[in-house]
């Protein structure tokens, strides 16, 4: 049965695959909801401020790596990344320890940072490992590591909190150990290739950009967790909500049991009728149904993740060059929008002890515009489409025949002809005919990143072409 679903497990080397990246995620899910139910709340009789700017400075130390990955991946290059990773997990631990022990903000600060960014990286790695499994395959397999570890998290409750502390610090160690021989290749493989930042220029239809509408709602999203993530806390410490395994589990069924690949499409509806029932319940009876407000919007807020992180898992198989820039950025949104969403929780909680309309009012306003946002700039979006829009990643391949120079040449000229291009753009057009990248054009016509980025851009809108290897092609075949 295994092996007729999933052809892609048919050996026992992809089954222990999926058990190691299952794992791995499971744990990563788990240690997220550990920092928040047991290591936070030790920071607050230290330094009231310890976790959000232990948050924040991880969240930016992300958008960092995320520049770097971009433009000079290469700088990773030789570096022990997985052991310098193992490092700073450690060290953050220790720091966090000692910063109790000794009652020591500086040192409270420094550990929680370096365990935010080392979690963070543990996940970007477990992201890009994840890359590995097929279509069908990610979308169970995220499901159902959300589904345990939201389940696991009944039995640390019924569990001394020494053993949930224990837990949140190894737990990114175990996770690196499970991942590591599927990332080692991948992160050798994105250090040594062209800089995404580059490669762009000459195949944007291989790149998801940052402005679009799947990072936005990734934002509205963790805002959303961050917000839920204070209603009926004690001590600032999250309520559990234990129906939000319900919907999980459907989800998880329907999975399995169909026979495609996750429908984002379908999926993302119900995320946001979740969404919608939990404001609508906060603002029909205020902080008294804490708990139904917790269910709905965890129970949305979940299905989103698993939506998303699946649809990330997706896009970076397209492009694993791009794939550490991908998960960096998105766990560093995911930290800063949490954050944000949090503090805005805890901002209104405030007007409730003083005055309970109020709290209704901003939980109305919240809503109003995270439904105005769905049915006004989503209404024609689609994940399925934006998934299936961005293509392979291939080197182009430039004609390989005695004369191709030749015919190169002419083309290029017949081409740029008709197609009215300026002089400066059949320069960059040839280039682009002979399978140059984005860093040779600049070096060979001492232009700068944005000259290149704007010829290649204009050079494929006037040839009707949105890969630098359909642009070979037409060169090759113009009558075609």
């Amino acid at each position: 049965m295994i092996n007729h679903r999933f052809p892609e497990l048919a050996d026992s080397g992809g089954r222990k695959t999926y058990a190691a990246l299952f794992l791995a995620l499971m744990l990563g899910f788990l240690g997220y909801w550990l920092l928040n139910q047991y290591v936070f709340p030790l920071f607050d009789p230290i330094f009231i401020w310890a976790r959000e700017i232990s948050a924040a400075a991880g969240g930016l130390t992300l958008v960092a790596i995320a520049l770097v990955a971009a433009w000079r991946p290469s700088l990773f290059k030789g570096l022990p990344v997985i052991s310098g990773i193992q490092s700073i997990v450690l060290a953050g631990a220790l720091l966090m320890v000692c910063g109790f022990y000794f009652d020591s903000i500086a040192l409270l600060l420094a550990g929680a940072w370096l365990s935010t960014v080392a979690s963070g990286l543990v996940s970007v790695v477990t992201g890009i490992s994840c890359t590995k499994m097929g279509l069908r395959g990610t979308g169970i397999c995220v499901a159902a590591a959300y589904l345990v570890a939201y389940a696991l998290r009944w039995a640390f409750i019924a569990l001394p909190p020494g053993v949930g502390l224990c837990v949140y610090i190894v737990a990114p160690v175990i996770a690196l150990a499970l991942v590591t021989p599927h990332a080692r290749s991948l992160l050798a493989y994105i250090f040594a290739a062209e800089a995404p930042a580059q490669a762009a220029v000459t195949r944007p239809a291989s790149f998801i950009p940052f402005s679009n509408q799947v990072f936005v709602c990734l934002v509205l999203f963790r805002f959303v967790y961050g917000y839920m993530l204070t209603f009926g806390e004690i001590g600032r410490v999250p309520l559990l909500a234990g129906f939000t395994v319900v919907p999980l589990v459907a989800l998880l069924l329907v999975m399995v049991l169909e026979k495609g690949a996750l429908n984002p499409d379908r999926l993302f509806p119900a995320a946001v009728l979740c969404i919608v029932a939990g404001f609508l319940a906060l603002s029909a009876d205020g902080r008294n149904s804490s708990l139904i407000v917790n269910t709905l919007l965890s129970s949305g807020v979940g299905l989103f993740e698993v939506l998303l992180l699946s649809l990330f898992v997706i896009l970076s198989s397209k492009n694993r060059a791009n794939a550490l820039v991908i998960f960096s950025w998105v766990y560093a949104l995911n930290s800063l929008a949490t954050l944000v969403g949090a503090n805005f929780g805890r901002f209104t909680n405030r007007y409730y002890e003083v005055d309970s309309v109020v709290t209704s009012f901003l939980g109305a306003a919240v809503v109003l515009v995270f439904v105005a946002y769905i049915l006004i700039v989503l209404k024609d979006f689609s994940f399925k489409r934006t998934v299936e829009g961005v293509e392979n990643i291939e080197p182009a391949a430039a004609a390989s025949a005695p004369d191709s120079a030749r015919q190169i040449e002419g083309g290029c000229e017949a081409l740029g002809s008709r197609f009215d291009l300026t002089a400066r753009e059949r320069e960059v057009f040839y280039l682009l005919a002979r399978g140059r990248n984005s860093k040779v054009i600049q070096e060979e016509l001492h232009i700068s990143y944005n000259t290149a980025k704007a010829h290649v851009r204009h050079i494929y809108t006037k040839l009707g072409v949105h890969t630098q290897q359909e642009l070979i092609d037409l060169v090759e075949h113009p009558g075609a």
